[in-house]
């Protein structure tokens, strides 16, 4: 199933459904015959586990978030090696495709790996598939509390604060503080995929921003990776043609991370507490569109259909507004205005009026 909460279904089976799957798939990916591929593929099941993790840590507890955690993370590290290697060579690429140099540089770290580099790299891949198993074992007896809504509402607003700190962390450009931006980033963009089934344009819509602004420092940090390596003496080019492709490669960063900066800075526009309160309150709100959505419901004419979707997101919408407090923005946005069309986003034509008789 998706990496998403279901409306209706409860929240602590589904922290272990969404935990178990991801983890079944990265032990799938590590199978994969092409190393640096199933790294990649693991890493990414691994930060979507280490997401959920932080999304509930109030309700499973601190200790259990931090052995769970600490284990995830130790996998990552095992792998990131061999994921540095493809990076480098891919970055290169992409800053400086007719540079000698950096093809040259490129084609070196691309070369097959001799056989004992090959032996060493699918044994790490083979003892971080035991770590996952024992992590497997571990996440089924994850439980959320009492209130796991109230878990996921402390996890938003805390995930969205940590944001806030990390961008304003990052604005003197240095690399690690940039590279914790990016990892927030990251978390809230899954935080948003967690809960997008509770009002998709609204979710979709904040975790397709923070996965674009998630790419873009992610190439930022790329490029500080290859910064690194050839300020460190990268073998087979000179000196200057290392440091004519470093410079290079700042250049493209300081551009890359002002429009990731631009961007997040939206994102982040609304106050945490009240990105938890309207987030919780969409999420509650969508239970009462799940009884509509049974597959054994007779399907209705399409124009009759349209206009039952219109009816629930217009009650969903109400019920929102009386559960929430509206910020000033939405205050102000709404003031003087008729209300939109629930499926369209526009404003109701009025309806025709009879011509007058003469």
């Amino acid at each position: 199933m998706p990496y998403r909460f279901q409306p209706g279904e409860d929240i602590g089976p589904a922290l272990v459904r969404i935990g178990l799957e991801q983890i079944d798939r990265a032990r799938v990916c590590l199978k994969q015959a092409d190393a640096g591929k199933a790294v990649h593929e693991t890493r990414k099941c691994i930060k979507r586990l280490r997401a959920l993790l932080r999304f509930v840590r109030s309700g499973i507890g601190d200790a259990a978030y931090t052995c769970e955690n600490r284990r995830l993370g130790d996998i990552s590290r095992t792998l990131s090696a061999e994921r540095d290697r493809v990076v480098l060579a891919a970055t290169l690429d992409q800053i400086a495709p007719e540079s000698p140099a950096a093809r040259k540089l490129a084609r070196g770290l691309l070369a097959p790996s001799a056989k004992a580099d090959q032996l060493a790299a699918r044994r790490l891949i083979k003892t971080a598939a035991a770590e996952l198993l024992e992590a497997r074992e571990a996440w089924s007896a994850l439980d959320p509390g009492d209130d796991p809504l109230d878990a996921i509402a402390t996890g938003l607003e805390r995930g969205l604060d940590a944001l806030r700190d990390r961008l304003e962390a990052a604005a003197d450009g240095d690399d690690d503080a940039v590279h914790d931006w990016r990892k927030a980033v990251q978390r809230h963009w899954r935080h948003m995929r967690l809960m997008e089934a509770g009002w998709p344009a609204y979710f979709q819509s904040r975790s397709q921003e923070a996965k674009a602004i998630s790419e873009l420092l992610g190439r930022s940090q790329d490029l500080s990776l290859l910064v690194r390596w050839l300020e460190a003496g990268a073998e087979g080019i000179s000196a200057n043609e290392a440091t004519e492709l470093a410079v290079t490669a700042r250049g493209v960063q300081d551009e890359v991370r002002r429009e990731a900066r631009t961007r997040c800075l939206r994102l982040t526009a609304e106050g945490p507490k009240a990105h938890a309160r309207h987030a919780v309150g969409f999420w509650t709100a969508a239970f009462d569109l799940v009884p509509d959505e049974a597959p054994d419901r007779e399907p209705a004419p399409p124009q009759e259909a349209a206009h039952r979707v219109e009816g629930r997101q217009l009650r969903q919408h109400a019920k929102v507004r009386s559960a929430t407090r509206p910020t000033v923005a939405s205050k102000r946005l709404g003031s003087g205005r008729k209300p939109a069309n629930a499926l369209s986003g526009t404003r109701r034509a009025p309806p025709p009026t009879k011509p007058k008789r003469s």
